[in-house]
């Protein structure tokens, strides 16, 4: 069983949040599961936790990640436009830039983007250049599409 810590950063480098322990269940594409009652640390430095298992899923091109939230009441998904992660073994982490853009999907299917305002304006704060906008977008269209024509993991 190999353990890491989940570090999700900004475009301009600065940590975001981090997942204390994640559980590597596969390697490609890389799938972690994260216990419930892990610790989460916010870049404001609160912590929280989630009471259920969650599985997070990252292809190595896709420019996004989800999280299944294993949840008493049903499964839903939280979705992030994101660069492919990067997985450094020697100091346990695996970690990625979240680009804003997030998908929210319910049990029932349903989804709702989710911070196209916050992405605009680190867009201009943190000059994201034309190619990482570009491939943000694609991310979000390709996203939509495997949500919409349920693909893994929305199967």
């Amino acid at each position: 069983m190999q353990v890491v810590t989940l570090q999700a950063c900004k475009h301009n480098g600065q940590k975001h949040r981090s997942w204390q322990q994640a559980v590597i269940q596969s390697t490609n594409p890389l799938w972690l599961r994260i216990p419930p009652a892990t610790p989460v640390q916010n870049l404001d430095g609160s912590v929280w936790s989630s009471d259920y298992e969650v599985d997070a899923y990252f292809h190595p091109t896709d420019w996004y990640n989800v999280f299944v939230l294993k949840k008493s009441d049903g499964v839903e998904w939280y979705c992030n436009v994101a660069a492919p992660p990067t997985v450094d073994m020697e100091k346990r982490q695996v970690t990625f830039i979240d680009y804003e853009l997030d998908v929210y999907v319910y049990a029932d299917r349903s989804y709702k983007v989710l911070d196209r305002d916050e992405f605009e304006e680190n867009a201009l704060k943190m000059r994201y250049s034309e190619e990482v906008r570009a491939k943000a977008e694609a991310g979000l269209s390709a996203l939509l599409r495997a949500i919409e024509e349920q693909n893994h993991p929305f199967a």
